[in-house]
């Protein structure tokens, strides 16, 4: 006998007046299932949520018992109380339930994926998603292309470096406004670029001493390149690879962007050059990849294969720096037994994860909860902090003192260069000995915005706008060596880890 479970959904209280209350729909689907001798095994319900997002308790339950094949069918009132979004309604029939072997019954509208009809019905909801989902990446892109060409910058909820966002004097945009303190971090980074040659590995080094900005302490060298060939520094904004006049300030004069420009295509234009400012890399996922096993950082490597006929071809992974024997790894491993994972392979299973919490937002909750890191502290990192704390209030009485005359001048110089002295040395010894837990770079309500642009970046953005888009979401990938039939495992680190 088919054992069938019950979902209902309501979102406002008019809909009760239509005939869609709770109630109502649990009386008469226990009835349409009496009629058909099926056996209710689960009541789902979701009062007061919006059908057109999956992020919904009673739904999320659903889902993990029909992959726990908990039932055979589900059966709900009409279509629209699962989902008003066709995109859900899809995901939740092909990669939910029919996977499961969980059928589909809509009572209303004699909606049945266990028949012939209702499997033709998917394919024909198929097509209208489809031409849903362009017409809104069509509307998307317009109205990005229409604010770029206005002067608005359109970076989601991170403004760059050196800025930060502003309502505009509409109240309907915000605006880029210059902060200070980055913005002078960065007319830095520029002139230690410009006079004094340095590399991006050795300002990285200068300014992770000296300074952090609202998004990390300029450990990642990474982030040097990025600024200096960013555009938006001149006061201009960017949509689809075209850039186009800005209404923000500038940070950085067009003749010192032009030079800078100039040397970096002097560099790249050299061996030396490519090896060393390699940054950016041509493919998605470089310089996001670490090895599980020796920590090593992944890179893209050729591989020659000749067949039979003697025939060449090439194919690409991404591989181990020790694996490969390669010198430039960081850990100082000279040997690893790593294995290289195929490029478009490891490529495609990433945006794939992604694909799947656009489609399902619920999951980044489920994955910011499972993510969620435990800090061990043995006792010197609260010391420490004590410490600074202490000294920070010998600093004020020490102020409070001179205020009053207790104490001249030249005691106060003298007192003040050795509690510097001592805490420099304090928060020298706290950045080195700390166990720091990992911090989100988004938070959970910021990385389903981020998502929500996902058809976007990846239908019609380029390369850039891809890689961006990946490491706003992803603080990096982890590959191990696997068992069974796949000979490597990944392991994904979200960048929205909740505290």
């Amino acid at each position: 006998m088919k054992t069938v479970a019950i979902y209902e959904r309501v979102s406002t209280i008019h809909q009760s007046e239509e005939g869609y209350s709770i109630g109502e729909q649990e009386e008469r689907l226990q009835l349409f299932a009496k009629a058909h001798g099926w056996i209710v095994t689960g009541i789902y319900s979701d009062p007061g949520y919006s059908g057109g997002k999956l992020d919904r308790p009673a739904i999320q339950r659903l889902i993990k018992d029909a992959r726990n094949h908990v039932f055979d069918a589900v059966i709900i009132y009409k279509l629209d109380r699962l989902s008003r979004s066709q995109k859900d309604t899809l995901y939740l029939i092909e990669d939910v339930f029919n996977p499961s072997g969980v059928g589909l019954i809509s009572m209303q509208e004699n909606f049945d994926t266990t028949t012939s009809f209702g499997k033709a019905m998917i394919g024909i909801l198929s097509v209208f998603a489809q031409l849903e989902r362009g017409q809104i990446t069509e509307r998307m892109t317009m109205g990005r292309i229409g604010r770029a060409k206005a002067g608005y910058f359109s970076g989601g909820s991170r403004p760059p470096i050196g800025y930060t966002y502003q309502k505009a004097e509409n109240g309907e945009k915000n605006t880029l406004q210059i902060d200070e303190y980055e913005a002078m971090q960065v007319r830095e980074i520029f002139r230690m670029f410009l006079e004094e040659d340095l590399s991006f590995k050795e300002i990285s080094r200068r300014m992770h001493a000296k300074y952090t900005t609202r998004y990390g302490d300029w450990t990642n060298f990474s982030a040097i390149p990025d600024i200096l060939r960013s555009r938006v520094y001149i006061g201009e904004v960017s949509f689809g690879g075209k850039w186009y006049p800005g209404i923000h300030k500038p940070i950085i004069s067009r003749d010192t962007f032009l030079a800078a420009q100039k040397k970096l295509e002097k560099y790249s234009d050299s061996a030396a050059g490519r090896s060393s400012l390699n940054f950016r890399g041509a493919h998605l996922l470089t310089g996001l990849i670490r090895c599980g096993l020796c920590g090593s950082r992944y890179f893209v490597k050729s591989y020659r294969h000749t067949l039979k006929d003697s025939t060449v071809k090439w194919y690409r992974k991404y591989t181990c720096y020790a694996a490969s024997g390669n010198n430039r790894n960081r850990t100082g491993q000279t040997h690893c037994d790593n294995v290289a994972v195929p490029l478009e392979e490891l490529e495609s299973f990433v945006i794939g994860q992604i694909r799947d919490l656009a489609i399902n937002s619920g999951r980044v909750d489920a994955i910011a909860s499972s993510q969620r890191r435990e800090v061990h502290d043995d006792g010197v990192t609260q010391a420490m902090k004590a410490k600074l704390d202490d000294l920070n209030r010998q600093q004020e009485k020490l102020i409070d003192l001179y205020q009053v005359g207790a104490i001249d001048i030249s005691a106060v110089r003298k007192r003040a260069d050795t509690i510097k002295a001592e805490r420099d040395k304090v928060t020298k010894t706290l950045a080195e000995t700390e166990v720091k837990e990992k911090k989100a770079n988004l938070t959970v309500a910021e990385a389903k915005r981020k998502l929500e642009g996902f058809e976007e970046v990846f239908q019609s953005g380029t390369l850039d706008d891809q890689r961006s888009f990946i490491r706003a979401l992803i603080d990096e990938i982890v590959i191990f060596p696997g068992n069974g039939a796949s000979n490597y495992r990944v392991e994904i680190h979200w960048a929205f880890v909740t505290d």
